[in-house]
Order: structure tokens, then C-alpha cells, then sequence
């Protein structure tokens, strides 16, 4: 058995728009933790320092979980790893919600979030560079615009979120989002596998 070519288009599309979700979801909410920087300091008596913990630690694990991401992979898939992150990006975002002190936050919103984002994030590059070879520029940086468009969507989205809902309710319905990009990831499929013994056995009776 080995792995087909990359079919250059087809499924891989999907594909495409699948990782594209995944990037709007995951760096829409990685890059927008900022807007919670106020709210944060207005309902724990911390030092400002303190409070950009969150934003700090999400982003640096985020992107340096690179490894562990590809590790996990190996074993599960880029689905399994995408799908994770999803339920673990959404689990933080609401942990956050319901925490009484600013470390809690830390820990729920930068740490496990940043985890879970970061899972979304490599999982989708990895998955659509599987799919293309020709047209893998083409593709990827499709797949890699979604970050710009969800940065620009979950901007002003939050502060319409915490005008309306508060700090609570917000990261609440940031959690129910994260949520959604499960559907995404069962969406990143493996390529196929196709067998090689007809054609073996095919030269053997030539």
C-alpha cells in the first residue's frame, strides 16, 4: 500500500475551505484576546502585567507547540489533531468565563486555549500541503488567509459581544465557535490509499 499523488484539486478543495474555517476560528480567537485586556483589569485587582499573561502565553504556545502538534499527528491524524484542538480551544474559552481569579484565566484562556488553537492551526497547514503539489502555493496561502479574515471578523464581533453579554457571555459564545471547528476537521481528510498488488501482479504475468 502506499499514499496516491496529490490530485492538485478535487476533494483538496474542501480541504482548502476546511483548514481556511479552521484558521478564522483559531486566529480569530488567538488574536483578539487583547480586547479582554480591559475587562480583565476592571474584574481582578491585578497588576496590567499580569493580566497580559493571557494574550502572552495563548500566542507563545500557539505557535510553539509546533512539534508536539506533529507528533500527534503521526499517531492520530491531522483530523484527530484538529478536531481536539477544537474541543480544547472551546473547554478554555468557556473555563475562562466562569473563572473568580485572574490566574484561572491564565491557565483556562492562554494555556489549554492556546493549546487548543494551536492544534487547529499546524493540523490544517499539514493537511492541505497532503492534498497539492503543483498548486500547493496556490492552496496553502488560500488556506492561510482565513487568519487575516477571521482577525478582521472577530474584532469588532467581541466588542460587540462584550457591549452585549459581558466578559462572560462573550467568551461563551467564543467557546461555542471554537465548538464549530470540529465539523471543520472531520473535513481533513487523509489522502486515500490505494493498493499496489495488481499492478505487481500484473508484471509478474507479463
Amino acid at each position: 500500500m502506499e499514499v496516491t499523488p496529490a490530485p492538485n484539486g478535487g476533494f483538496g478543495w474542501i480541504v482548502v475551505f476546511a483548514a481556511f474555517m479552521q484558521h478564522v476560528l483559531s486566529l480569530g480567537v488567538a488574536y483578539t484576546l487583547g480586547i479582554y485586556y480591559k475587562p480583565f483589569l476592571e474584574v481582578f485587582p491585578v497588576l496590567p502585567s499580569t493580566a497580559a499573561w493571557v494574550a502572552a502565553l495563548h500566542l507563545g504556545i500557539l505557535f510553539g507547540i509546533g512539534p508536539v502538534a506533529g507528533w500527534l499527528m503521526g499517531k492520530i491524524g491531522t483530523s484527530g489533531v484538529s478536531f481536539a484542538g477544537s474541543l480544547i480551544a472551546g473547554l478554555g474559552c468557556i473555563g475562562a468565563a466562569f473563572a473568580t481569579s485572574i490566574y484561572v484565566v491564565i491557565v483556562c484562556l492562554g494555556l489549554i486555549s492556546g493549546i487548543g488553537t494551536g492544534f487547529m492551526f499546524i493540523s490544517s497547514v499539514t493537511a492541505v500541503s497532503r492534498w497539492f503539489d503543483t498548486r500547493r502555493a496556490l492552496a496553502t496561502g488560500l488556506a492561510v488567509s482565513g487568519a487575516g479574515f477571521g482577525i478582521f471578523l472577530f474584532a469588532p464581533l467581541v466588542r460587540l459581544m462584550l457591549s452585549h453579554y459581558g466578559r462572560e457571555g462573550a467568551l461563551l459564545i467564543e467557546g461555542g465557535l471554537a465548538f464549530q471547528g470540529c465539523v471543520f476537521a472531520l473535513l481533513l481528510r487523509p489522502l486515500p490509499r490505494r493498493s499496489l498488488r495488481p499492478v505487481a501482479y500484473a508484471a509478474k504475468v507479463r
